[in-house]
């Protein structure tokens, strides 16, 4: 279908003249808005969509079906035939579902006020702003009358610094307070700057946090107390649209509406689109300061920039007319005295220009926060505006923020590291009152989060799990109930000791009712124990050694105690691919049968062979509390004397469960 971009110049995926419906191709649409009416065309996209659905509809790892995307843009979209496009989207909804039979969610993409959504289980919005942390912190929500389903970001650009463009907009859209956050766009990014480490962190703490069972989340914007001040940025996260406000008083951060701003201020051709420009309520600290904004396109017809204080002018520019729509870079700035002002933003000219950053500076403190709650959960986001998407980041800062909206009680909280994905500290604290409590903020190097709620509280029930059986009995299930009668989610792990020897038995993932595949890659992660071990036998450390002890955060049951002494927590590594809960010592090179006296005690040969890490092999260890892992991964070790490499690893986790990978 041949499809345009918002503003009349421009086109998107124009390939209409090359679609084989087009009757200029031998088809039978003489139109591209036919598509949403045309029997046979109809026919033909159900038959595409039974094979979809018939093809991958088994799989679990399919969230839902997207009926079209980006549907605004076809011709009918931006004709207006939203009811000829929207009965075409109730049709082929019911049409899935009629062929479906795990039941997928359906959703499709366009603007959510757009009436197209009645037959999908949920909105989704895309966003590609030039300021990811403000537009995607206020994305576009429910239009007002509309059926209340979930909503959420279903594609997200992000900023381009290598690797750390893509954790902020991750979190500034958890801090939305919708369904869930936005869902990066750019994978070919992700898996070439292997930046999958930044989306497992954000799982980690959505996890620890219980994030998934809060309802009726409100979000804020508190005020970070630090020694820094620095500029405000923001930009409108809006495209070609009639703006729906116009007016914005500036606090701590983008102002509520930034995000579905138009970031096409209008001149006089569609001056009712834009009629008032755009109005900006401010206070500036003491020493007063600056006001700018950028202008990033400019319109063919030509256009203009003017910034009013206080309505007096105090800077303009006009941009003349051109061949093509013009490409700019364009700050247009001006000064504004400490205290409250009003500044105005208005394009003077003929046709539209497009806005990027707006600056005010020096505005803030060098800590922004979003925030979301309730009367019992607080969760916060906070950014170091200048190191936050840097290649390279300068010394973090501390500060403080007050935590506001809690009912009285105890509470427990965590500061987590948003980047590296390691907690940095656990607190209590207490609301006596309706004021609000001051949080002391760690130092935040480039973002960290927050989370506070009543603490978890195990309650344990069983049955009498005492019990004495016949010699012919039949096996016998007794029951544990685990509850949870606090707030935050409840970790716990289950060690059973005093039976009679375990019997280990074994799967591979290409068993019924074997393990899935998953590999968990811990490199980026994990801790290089590559220069801890110590050499063996006279050799080098790296092909005869032994690194450990090393915790494993927790005690892992090996046998039952009879056979090989209870649990353990911590555990020696060997470059030869094995780890042994005992130290040992000699030349482990050769792999030999199991039982055998001469092998190292308590060992699980994971892949034992004559390994030797050389100069480029490594070995990592990591620890996942939440799920109750602790993984080693041999990473391209040599076989010995050879350039072949190997790459696995072995997971131990606190049920006793023995992964190989």
């Amino acid at each position: 279908m041949r499809q345009w971009r918002a503003g009349d110049p421009w086109t998107v995926d124009p390939e209409w003249a090359q679609n084989p419906l087009n009757t200029a191709n031998g088809g039978f649409l003489s139109d591209a808005t036919q598509f949403f009416t045309n029997v046979t065309a109809k026919a033909l996209t159900k038959k595409k969509y039974r094979y979809i659905a018939a093809r991958w509809g088994y799989s679990p790892s399919i969230m839902g079906w997207e009926l079209f995307n980006e549907v605004q843009f076809t011709d009918a979209g931006q004709g207006g035939k939203w009811s000829m496009i929207g009965a075409w989207h109730d049709e082929m909804a019911q049409f899935i579902r009629s062929q479906d039979p795990y039941h997928h969610l359906i959703t499709t993409s366009s603007d959510v006020a757009q009436p197209i959504w009645n037959q999908c289980d949920y909105f989704q919005h895309h966003d590609y702003p030039s300021d990811y942390i403000s537009a995607l912190h206020d994305p576009p929500g429910i239009p007002s009358g509309a059926f209340i389903r979930p909503i959420f970001g279903g594609e997200a650009g992000s900023d381009l610094t290598p690797f750390y463009g893509i954790s902020a907009p991750l979190w500034a859209g958890v801090m939305s307070a919708q369904t869930a956050s936005c869902q990066p766009w750019y994978w070919d990014r992700i898996e070439a700057e292997s930046a999958y480490p930044l989306l497992r962190s954000y799982r980690d703490w959505v996890s620890m946090a219980g994030l998934a069972e809060q309802d009726n989340l409100i979000k804020s914007a508190p005020h970070v107390t630090c020694p820094q001040n620095t500029a405000l940025v923001f930009a409108p996260g809006g495209s070609y649209a009639t703006a729906v406000q116009d007016t914005f008083t500036v606090g701590d951060v983008a102002p509520d509406g930034i995000g579905t701003l138009p970031s096409f201020l209008q001149g006089n051709y569609h001056r009712a689109m834009t009629p008032n420009g755009y109005i900006f309520n401010v206070n500036y600290p003491a020493s007063g300061g600056t006001f700018s904004a950028q202008v990033l396109t400019i319109a063919s017809s030509g256009g203009g920039l003017r910034i009013t204080v206080d309505n007096t002018t105090t800077n303009q520019i006009n941009f003349p007319a051109s061949a093509t729509d013009q490409n700019t870079n364009y700050t247009l700035s001006v000064s504004v005295a400490a205290g409250a002002h009003v500044i105005r933003l208005w394009n003077p000219g003929l046709d539209w220009v497009v806005l990027g950053n707006l600056t005010f500076s020096p505005y803030v403190s060098m800590l922004g926060a979003y925030q979301i709650g309730s009367s019992n959960f607080a969760a916060a986001w906070l950014w170091h505006r200048t190191n936050v998407y840097g290649a390279t980041a300068g010394a973090g800062v501390t500060g403080s923020f007050p935590l506001s909206g809690l009912e009285t009680g105890a509470y427990a909280a965590q500061w987590y590291d948003c980047v590296a994905g390691a907690w940095l500290s656990n607190f209590t604290f207490s609301v006596a009152t309706t004021n609000p409590v001051t949080i002391a903020v760690p130092p935040v190097t480039r973002s960290l989060a927050f989370f506070a709620g009543k603490a978890a509280q195990a309650n344990i029930s069983y049955n009498s799990l005492n019990l004495t059986l016949g010699s012919n009995s039949l096996p016998v299930a007794s029951q544990i109930v685990i509850s949870n009668r606090g707030e935050l989610p409840l970790s716990y792990s289950l060690s059973i000791t005093g039976l009679n020897v375990i019997a280990y038995s074994g799967s591979d993932s290409r068993q019924s009712g074997g393990p899935d595949f998953t590999w968990k890659d811990i490199s980026a992660i994990g801790r290089d124990l590559s220069t801890n071990f110590t050499s063996l036998g006279g050799k080098a450390a790296g092909d005869e050694g032994i690194a450990g002890p090393i915790d494993l955060g927790f005690n892992f049951p090996f046998f039952n105690g009879t056979n090989s002494g209870g649990s353990y927590s911590q555990v020696y590594v060997s470059p030869n691919g094995f780890v042994s809960f005992s130290p040992f010592t000699g030349d482990t090179s050769t792999n030999r049968p199991l039982p055998n006296l001469s092998v190292p005690g308590n060992l699980i040969a994971c892949f034992w062979k004559d390994l030797d890490l050389g100069t480029t092999g490594k070995v990592y260890c990591a620890t996942d509390p939440i799920n109750g892992e602790f993984t080693v991964q041999w990473h391209n070790v040599r076989y010995k004397s050879s350039a072949t490499t190997a790459l696995f690893q072995l997971t131990l986790k606190t049920t006793g469960e023995i992964l190989m990978r």
